[in-house]
């Protein structure tokens, strides 16, 4: 009697909660298929085919549900035709409790199947100053909390389930803006703790950033690493942006990779990219240099790849790199 006396109050307490939410709700859909050529004029490759469908209800800014499905048909490397290799979907419901019980601060609760993420600024493209590092361990069912009180956001992740009989799947980041500095501190359980700052600054039509990443790992083989990436912008015509990281201890020390990109895009439907990564010794991965143009709702990219293995920021399949084309339409 106890019990189905509380289960009537717990639906009593739902109904009190949800249908007030309910009054108004949206939906929206969206979705983006890619595919891409490679041909180093003796070998052609379909080198990835993906699309992915993400649908969405929101209903009157309290409670949202998000599903995106994704499929993948990706060509082994250096070889021709494609299988699918990836199919598979995530879904999460999300409630404002902060604004449904009117706490006074933000409270954001997700449910479902996802993989929570820290919060990073790496500012340069290729984004080799990415070292920050924390992140939750593979789960199935994630629960997340984030709590805003005064600009600090207080992210809590776990996968329930991974504390009976499994290996515990956790994360926690903390993160905020201060002025122009953002930052964020973090520690997964994948064993490895990151930080992260970055200042961003703008002086009329030029734009500034700098980012600083430090990830340090506890797993066999890790170690301390620093990441240091920065960006210069002038208007949307032109962005200019360089990364790298330094491995301070660990099984690997030394310089990592130095990743450069450099966009022009004179108009908001045609531009220039050019991409260029290196080894610590300054040995050339890949130059990957593109033009590309929007039409309507797809946007087509002609490029080509240099590289001295597989390597290639847009496209990278062939082991000589070569002559490439995407196709990108967004619906």
């Amino acid at each position: 009697m106890k019990r189905i006396t509380l289960l009537a109050l717990l639906a009593v307490g739902l109904m009190v909660v949800a249908i007030p939410a309910m009054a108004a709700s949206t939906f929206a859909w969206s979705g983006e298929i890619t595919s891409a050529f490679q041909t180093d004029f003796t070998t052609s490759s379909e080198a990835v085919s993906t699309a992915n469908v993400t649908l969405g209800v929101t209903i009157n800014d309290n409670l949202s549900f998000t599903g995106l499905i994704i499929a993948t048909t990706n060509a082994a490397a250096g070889s021709t035709g494609g299988s699918l290799t990836n199919a598979n979907g995530a879904y999460d419901a999300t409630m404002q409790l902060g604004k449904i019980l009117n706490l006074g601060i933000g409270e954001a609760v997700t449910i479902g199947n996802f993989a929570p993420g820290a919060t990073t600024y790496a500012v340069s493209v290729i984004a080799n100053e990415g070292v920050f590092g924390a992140a939750m361990t593979a789960g199935n069912v994630s629960i997340q909390s984030v709590t805003t009180v005064s600009g600090i956001n207080v992210q809590l992740a776990f996968d329930p389930g991974s504390f009976f009989g499994g290996t515990a799947a956790y994360l926690a980041d903390v993160y905020g803006a201060f002025g122009p500095v953002q930052v964020s501190l973090g520690y997964g359980s994948n064993q490895t703790q990151g930080l992260d700052v970055q200042f961003a600054q703008s002086m009329g039509d030029l734009g500034f950033a700098v980012d600083v990443q430090e990830g340090y790992s506890m797993a066999t083989g890790g170690g301390l690493k620093i990441g240091f990436g920065a960006k210069v912008t002038y208007t949307t015509l032109l962005t200019f942006g360089i990364g790298t990281n330094y491995a301070a201890s660990g099984a690997t020390t030394g310089l990592g990779n130095l990743g450069i990109n450099v966009n022009l895009a004179p108009s908001a439907t045609m531009g220039v990219d050019l991409y260029a990564n290196m080894s610590g010794t300054f040995t050339i991965a890949y130059v990957d240099a593109s033009f590309w143009t929007k039409v309507d709702a797809s946007t087509l990219r002609l490029g080509y790849v240099y590289t001295s293995s597989t390597g290639g920021y847009n496209v990278a399949r062939l082991l000589n790199g070569g002559l490439y084309f995407t196709w990108d339409v967004t619906f």
